[in-house]
């Protein structure tokens, strides 16, 4: 392990404390609330050496954020993926022995698979995953090769807009002023 990883966990409080504030801000808005889940996410560190961990605290941080997300917009498929992927990691890393866990992980999984959009490869990866841990090894692999394809799909939208090959952006307002809910990312990429 290289690097500062007390700097990088200061900089992840940053992060989250600017996400706070940007949820003040705009209480509808779902994003900087999901976002908050990631960096739990992203703080999980499994330790090996002592066979303690730093799963347990941060999957209920991610779970709590991802549930408050989903209260303001059910259904939301970001949303699903990643409160799926907290049950698995933590079915993974608690023994395998709750199957409840397991179905949930499921269960959101399959309804943030949407086919056909490249934001949501992550759902697929780790539906994959799972079924292969079920020991649904064809399903499975429909899975990771729908992952693939909508991430060569994504490759390629971006490929174009880097390469100024046919491609538009559409600049979009949003707010409330403009009767439009608020995304992460007020242009969208439409190949044309």
């Amino acid at each position: 392990h290289t690097g500062d990883p007390q700097a990088a966990h200061r900089t992840l409080d940053t992060a989250d404390s600017l996400l706070v504030l940007a949820e003040g801000r705009d209480g509808e808005w779902v994003v900087p609330t999901l976002l908050r889940g990631w960096l739990a996410a992203d703080r999980i560190e499994p330790d090996d050496s002592t066979g303690g961990r730093t799963l347990s605290p941060w999957v209920r941080t991610g779970l709590s954020h991802v549930g408050s997300a989903l209260e303001r917009k059910p259904g939301y498929a970001p949303a699903l993926g990643l409160r799926g992927w907290f049950h698995l990691i933590d079915w993974q890393y608690n023994g395998r022995g709750d199957e409840h866990e397991i179905d949930d992980a499921e269960r959101d999984l399959r309804a943030a698979a949407v086919p056909e959009n490249p934001s949501q490869a992550f759902a697929w990866s780790v539906l994959s995953t799972l079924l292969v841990e079920r020991g649904g090894f064809e399903e499975a692999n429909v899975a990771a090769r729908r992952m693939e394809r909508l991430l060569a799909l994504l490759g390629q939208r971006l490929e174009a807009l880097r390469t100024n090959r046919p491609a538009l952006l559409v600049a979009r307002p949003v707010g409330p002023a403009h009767g439009v809910e608020r995304e992460p990312h007020p242009l969208r990429l439409v190949a044309l």
